[in-house]
């Protein structure tokens, strides 16, 4: 029966929203503190809190992403302005010398990580229209959310946009929801970091991946 057992486990499907972080003190942090820590949220010297979980090797090669739901609330200046980040976020993240190469889904396609544009404003209560997962969730200006299998592999994800995000916020959140969307799924709450990292968490001032931000992209998704 063990192997039965086994076998069932690896169907077993689980998943987790980017909303944490991890405190730690002003001042850099190793290389290996900073991938531990956006990829499992480990404090330093301390133990993973969640599983490391990446895309599988052929779809990390191939990851599309494409904007599926637009509510009519959504603010078309944003709307642009969403769809111009988005792709300069893709363009960022395939120049990261990192084993990912994502592309814009076709019209039409299931991609596999689907954006939606939602008439909730930053604070509001997610409900369980877009996936009965995201239920109870609470809406920042961007949110991510993505499922694993049992082996740790990133099988689908969800970005979303508030309908109230600033403008000026857009590009840096677009990164860093589609970084995340990787499974890098941890914020950093250093000050150190506010301009040194996509992943600062009380900071939207980075809208270009940073040579800690590349690192971590390189060691999820060897080259």
């Amino acid at each position: 029966m063990k192997p039965l057992l086994v076998s069932l486990m690896l169907l077993v499907g689980t998943g987790a929203s980017a909303d944490d972080f991890v405190s730690v003190p002003e001042g850099p942090l190793s290389d290996k503190d900073f991938y531990r820590l956006v990829a499992c949220s480990a404090s330093p010297k301390a133990a993973c809190k969640d599983r490391i979980v990446r895309w599988p090797v052929v779809a990390a090669a191939d990851l599309t992403v494409g904007i599926v739901a637009i509510d009519p609330d959504f603010p078309r200046s944003s709307r642009a302005l969403i769809r111009r980040a988005l792709s300069t976020a893709i363009a960022e993240i395939n120049a990261a010398g990192a084993g990912l190469t994502l592309r814009l889904a076709p019209v039409g396609a299931r991609p596999d990580i689907a954006v939606h544009l939602l008439g909730l404003e930053e604070t509001d209560v997610i409900d369980g229209s877009i996936d009965p997962d995201l239920a109870g969730g609470e809406m920042g200006a961007g949110y991510v959310y993505v499922w694993w299998n049992g082996r740790g592999e990133i099988t689908r994800a969800i970005i979303a946009f508030a309908r109230d995000i600033h403008p000026d916020d857009i590009r840096s959140i677009a990164l860093e929801e589609l970084v995340q969307a990787t499974g890098l799924l941890t914020d950093i709450d250093n000050p150190w970091y506010r301009r040194r990292s996509i992943f600062s968490q009380d900071s939207n001032e980075v809208t270009r991946l940073q040579p800690q931000d590349l690192m971590a992209l390189r060691r999820h998704y060897p080259p």
